[in-house]
């Protein structure tokens, strides 16, 4: 009697439809570069008492997040998928990114730095996520 190799055990384990641990990971960082981001925003609107500034600047970044991200959406391969993700994403970066406007000019330099240290951060990140994922 022989076995074939189409039995159970010897098939490799497909992998799920769910999100891996790497991308789950990788989602963190990205939020915590971001939250790095809004530091230095959220001390200068405590030193100032810009809060209603800052909470209007993330809902008008919120919106025009959301509106630049039905293009990139429509040019997905799924655009309705698309422009659901091109939504929320463009929803949270803009959020984000839009009280940054009380900023003095003189702190940007900082943003800058803390930005682009997020950024690489993340890229390499990624980098080392899809290498461990092959």
């Amino acid at each position: 009697m022989t076995t074939s190799d189409s039995s159970p055990e010897t098939q490799p384990k497909s992998r799920g439809r769910g999100v891996s641990l790497a991308n789950l990971i990788l989602l963190v960082t990205a939020c915590g570069a971001l939250a790095a981001n809004l530091m230095p925003v959220m001390e200068t609107a405590r030193k100032t008492n810009a809060f209603g500034g800052m909470i209007s600047l993330g809902v008008l970044g919120a919106v025009l997040g959301m509106v630049a991200g039905v293009p990139v959406g429509l040019c997905q391969r799924r655009p309705g998928l698309g422009v659901l993700f091109g939504v929320l994403t463009g929803m949270v970066i803009g959020a984000v990114t839009g009280p940054m406007a009380i900023l003095p000019a003189e702190r940007f330099g900082e943003l800058i730095r803390i930005s682009l240290g997020g950024g690489v951060v993340l890229v390499v990140f990624a980098i080392v996520a899809r290498r461990l994922g092959q």
